[in-house]
């Protein structure tokens, strides 16, 4: 029997979250995308009211869509917006964890960190540094809602995927 609940894959730009996802998702597992990816398609500004406002509306929703009678994975969650809340300042941050402590989600939170080797050689040092403050502002958002955070080691992806599988017990059914 496969393992159930809603569990978060988080990190910065540039630590193979979104790689993680995709993964896990070939293997069959229900995965929710980033939401901010989808949030950005309408509102250009990650440092803005408006966006953080329509990411919470969005992790929502995805919280909501997602099945209860199996193991599903969020690429990031509705903490994330409030670390990027915290990180630009936005006047909505309270509300945003009041949200957060609302829609819970399964523990371990799997946090990955920024990892340089996967962030290609065009990236400028400005993007590393915004990447490593997100970084602590995701970490320290997880830690004060209570969450346990598993921290991923660099590795392959099969790897990651493999350790996180491990860690909650999942292994996909084969009906």
């Amino acid at each position: 029997m496969a393992y159930t609940g809603k569990f978060i894959i988080t990190g910065p730009i540039g630590s193979g979250r979104t790689s993680l996802i995709q993964h896990l998702s070939g293997l069959g597992y229900w995965c929710a995308q980033d939401a901010s990816e989808e949030v950005l398609k309408n509102i250009k500004s990650r440092k803005s009211y408006a966006f953080n406002q329509a990411g919470i509306d969005l992790g929502k929703e995805l919280y909501s869509s997602a099945p209860s009678e199996q193991a599903c994975f969020f690429d990031g969650g509705i903490p994330d917006i409030v670390a990027n809340a915290r990180q630009s300042n936005d006047s909505g941050t309270e509300e945003y964890e009041e949200v957060a402590r609302m829609y819970r989600y399964k523990n371990p939170i799997f946090f990955l960190p920024y990892w340089r080797a996967l962030a290609g050689d065009d990236v400028h040092s400005e993007a590393i540094a915004t990447s490593r403050i997100m970084e602590r502002h995701l970490f320290e958002v997880y830690r004060d809602l209570g969450y346990n955070i598993f921290t991923l080691p660099r590795d392959s992806i099969q790897e990651r995927a493999g350790l996180v599988l491990s860690i909650i017990g999942g292994q996909k059914d084969n009906d």
